[in-house]
């Protein structure tokens, strides 16, 4: 789950359904407003903005477990890869 907490979960799934709808809408070609509502919450576009990056980092870092020692920076991955020895 992205959000540990379970009260906090229906929170997290709101900001990312409202975050989505933004974006889709401005994909579409419609016109941006100069507030929007994420999860109730009034705001710029910008610090929606703001809110969505800060919340795709936070799901970058919970499905990349092994950021701090990925499996490429080491010279076995690369040999095996290039050399067929694995």
């Amino acid at each position: 789950m992205l959000e540990p907490e379970r009260e906090n979960r229906n929170d997290a799934y709101r900001r990312g359904r409202d975050l989505y709808t933004i974006l889709n809408k401005l994909a579409q070609g419609s016109e941006p407003n100069d507030r929007v509502t994420v999860a109730g919450r009034e705001m710029s576009l910008g610090e929606a903005a703001d809110d969505g990056c800060d919340a795709l980092r936070k799901v970058i870092a919970l499905f990349l477990p092994m950021n701090r020692n990925p499996h490429y920076l080491r010279i076995e991955f690369w040999r095996d890869r290039y050399f067929g020895l694995s």
